[in-house]
Parts: C-alpha cells; structure tokens; sequence
C-alpha cells in the first residue's frame, strides 16, 4: 500500500481454518531501489516449509525501509511469538527481537507496541496472547487495522566518540528509548568532567535527572560511550560507562540507575545527542536482548 492506494504484488491460494493456528513468516531486503519480498505460511502443528511460497519485488520508494507489526482486516484475531530477525552483510540472521507477550497485563494493550484501529489487548486463552478483538467496523484490505512494534525494550549500545568543538558547555552521548523529541533518556557528557543521564517525557514539565557522575571527557579525545537499558513491569533500569579509546574497557558500570516513575519509557530506538558541539562517531555496535 502506499499514498492510499493497494497493489498486489503476489498470491497464493491457501485455506485457513477458523480456530486453528497458523504460523506465517515474511523476509523483506532492499537492493538498491528495489524491495525484495519472500513469504510462507504453514499450520503450526507442522513443519515449516523449505522454501518461499511467494516471491516478489516492488520498485515503490517508498517502501525500501519501515517499521515491523501485526495487521488483520474484519474479524477476530489472535497472535503469539512475534520474532523479528535482522539480516547481516554476510548472510546471517540474528535475533533482535522477539514477544510472547507473556509480561504484559490481562485486559491491557502492551505498552511496547502502538496501534492503528481495531481494538487490541491482551487475552489470556491458556497462555497470554495478543487478540484484536472488533468484528463490527467494516475493516477491509484497505481500511484494516494494525499493531506496529514501537522499539526496542532491551538492548546494549557502544559508540566512539569525540567533542571537535564547543565553549566551556558542551556535550556529547548516547539517547535511548527514543520515540519522539519528549520522550527518550539521553546520556550525555556535559563539560569535561560531569557524566549525566537524563529523562524526558510528555507527562513531566521538565526533564529529570537520573544519574550523574564525575567523568574526565576531554575534548579531541577518543572515547568509547557504552550504554545497557532494559525495560522490565516495574522499572526501566540503565547502566552506562565511558572510556578514554586506547584504554581497557572498565569491567564496573560507571552508572547504574532504575527509573521506576509512572512516566518512565519502556521502549524506543536509540542514536546519539550532542549540546553545543560539533562531534565524531565511529564504531558503532548493538547488541539486543531479545527475549520479553
């Protein structure tokens, strides 16, 4: 779909039986200016199958990026074990995501994820799933609903760094769980002593101070900002370190602090943050924690 409009790239005639789960699983890489497209479905009671059942391409610009989800058009639905995968350069594929949605609450829409229509909550049939349960709207392939995947809930970030500017005030650093400009944490240097971890929300009339440490941040100076976040039902809990680059990295967090207040972020992407400076990134690594 794009600008409103639905083209069908590929079908497959495949019966599903009401009641019954299935398992479905889509590949999406882009080369170039085109997005390439393999697809599977099979009852889960049964082995998955070897290869793609549908292959296909679209040239739209559109789409060579995006978020991941769920969707369903009229109808009940129920969904569990939702695992993303991110491909390599290499060829392999890592884990960088994966819900059962077990952690969530009986009745409540799972705080990691964001909804476009339709009516979606947690259900308890045996074990915890995902259900979006309103039959009434005329859903359609073109009016459907869905469930995107907000961000990323636990994860470890490594970056060098380096200040290349600035007055007496600068700073530099890593921002997690970011979902918009109110609502992320940001681990900043500010100065070149003083380490802070700072949250902003859209509930606060300001940021609030976190954590903080004396941290000796010369400018010019390679360093290696290292940042760990992981969002659990009762807290939001963050460790961070720094490090001057031709050093060993410190086995002690420099950081370590739990934000247990009701407008704490529970998920988001990640990327840098700077105050007042011009700055050099390199060596960028992530490394996700993927089970919820």
């Amino acid at each position: 779909m794009s600008n409103g409009q639905i083209a069908v790239l590929s079908q497959l005639a495949f019966p599903l039986e009401v009641g019954k789960w299935y398992c479905m699983k889509l590949s999406v890489t882009s080369v170039g200016k085109r997005t390439l497209l393999y697809g599977k479905v099979w009852a889960k009671d049964e082995k998955e199958p070897s290869g793609w059942m549908l292959v296909s391409e679209d040239l739209s610009p559109a789409t060579t990026h995006g978020w991941a989800g769920l969707w369903c058009a009229k109808g009940a639905y129920e969904f569990d074990d939702f695992e993303l995968l991110l491909h390599t350069r290499d060829g392999k594929e890592s884990v960088s995501l994966r819900d059962s949605f077990e952690s969530y609450e009986i009745g409540q829409a799972p705080s990691t994820w964001t909804f476009i229509g339709g009516v979606w909550q947690i259900c308890d049939s045996n074990t915890k799933t995902l259900q979006q349960l309103n039959i009434l709207d005329e859903y359609s392939f073109k009016h459907n609903c869905y469930a995107l995947i907000l961000g990323y809930h636990s994860y470890t970030v490594t970056a060098k760094m380096r200040a290349t500017s600035g007055g007496e005030v600068y700073g530099v650093g890593l921002t997690l769980h970011w979902r918009e400009p109110n609502s992320h944490y940001d681990i900043l240097s500010v100065g070149a002593n003083r380490l802070m971890v700072w949250a902003y929300s859209q509930e606060a009339l300001k940021p609030r101070l976190i954590g903080e440490k004396q941290c000796i941040i010369e400018r010019w100076k390679w360093h290696y900002f290292k940042a760990r976040i992981k969002a659990t039902s009762k807290a939001t809990q963050l460790q961070v370190k720094v490090w001057r680059s031709e050093q060993n990295e410190p086995h002690e967090w420099l950081i370590e602090t739990d934000d247990d207040a009701p407008q704490r972020i529970s998920s988001g992407t990640f990327g840098f943050v700077t105050l007042a400076t011009s700055v050099e990134i390199k060596e960028i690594k992530v490394e996700f924690d993927a089970e919820r």
